[in-house]
């Protein structure tokens, strides 16, 4: 297991400066006009998405030949494949960016909640298991949500079911559609039997259940990414947020977090340090992605204990 990040009370100074503090004003007026006023973005967020066919006739390998790790990439997509057949049908009718997501997130997956970390003593909740992914953005990576869960043991057989929450649903792409209505074409198209998904457009904060799993990946620990991304700094709340999250996952649950950077484990891992009780797995630098990162992904696994039996 590598080194725990250099966890610093620092790392969680975050204090705006006065240049944040006016682009946050900026930001503001953007996030109410495309998710209030704007009759155009309303009116975007409510085309349905056509998703192109783009991997159907594309070769295994072919995306990654221009690559330097070109060979390992192969191999592994080969590999996923293999152990997940229901991806050689998603082949068939997904985007190349939605392939790549998929893929990417699912070898993160595949480190972050192995097989063997899972209880099988814990009980559906409402008779289903409950996975919560909180910024889920236009939620590409859903398919391999699903594959993960549907691979780990449990007590009973019971659906899964999926919640995706995204406060800024209606940030427009260059063709016209919103994250929204991206979104909601990805939510119709899962190819796993006995599991739904719903996306839900609001602030996580608002947001009251319980879980098995909650996923985060790239969360806002530091305020300049909230920015770069039109998020006013009202909506920079990581403690917070963080708290909530683990006051909705069921005990023997998992927390599963993904951060960008080393600036940016630095201040996740002293955030996850105020959380009562959590058992922390870090696991350091994420493998080799099939998406070309301009920052390596670094994970933790953080699960909540179990409760207390009563004599």
């Amino acid at each position: 297991m590598p080194p725990m990040p250099h966890a610093s009370p620092s790392s969680l100074t975050n204090d705006p400066t006065p240049a944040q503090r006016w682009a946050s004003v900026w930001c503001k007026l953007g996030f109410w006009w495309r998710n209030g006023a704007s009759l155009a973005a309303k009116t975007a967020n409510r085309r349905t998405y056509t998703e192109p066919a783009e991997v159907s006739h594309t070769a295994i390998g072919a995306l990654w030949q221009q690559r330097h790790n070109a060979d390992e990439l192969t191999a592994l997509e080969q590999s996923l494949l293999q152990r997940y057949p229901h991806l050689g049908e998603f082949r068939r009718f997904c985007s190349q960016q939605r392939y790549m997501e998929t893929l990417t997130h699912l070898h993160f997956l595949d480190n972050l909640l192995p097989k063997s970390s899972w209880n099988t003593a814990i009980p559906p909740l409402q008779d289903a298991y409950r996975w919560l992914d909180v910024g889920a953005k236009n939620w590409a990576y859903l398919e391999a949500l699903t594959t993960t869960a549907n691979r780990l043991p449990t007590q009973a057989t019971a659906p899964w079911k999926f919640t995706g929450i995204e406060i800024d649903p209606n940030r427009l792409y260059r063709d016209g559609f919103t994250r929204g209505a991206y979104a909601r074409t990805f939510t119709n198209t899962l190819l796993l039997d006995n599991t739904t998904a719903t996306y839900v457009e609001g602030d996580a904060l608002a947001h009251t259940s319980h879980y098995h799993v909650i996923s985060h990946f790239l969360p806002f620990v530091v305020p300049e990414p909230c920015l770069l991304w039109g998020l006013p700094l009202e909506s920079f709340q990581p403690k917070r947020l963080l708290h909530h999250a683990w006051q909705q996952l069921a005990p023997g649950g998992h927390l599963l977090i993904i951060n960008q950077g080393r600036d940016e484990a630095d201040a996740q891992q002293a955030l996850l340090n105020t959380l009562p009780d959590a058992i922390i797995a870090w696991h350091g630098k994420l493998p080799s992605s099939f998406i070309n990162y301009e920052y390596p992904r670094f994970g933790w696994r953080i699960t909540k204990p179990m409760s207390p039996t009563t004599p």
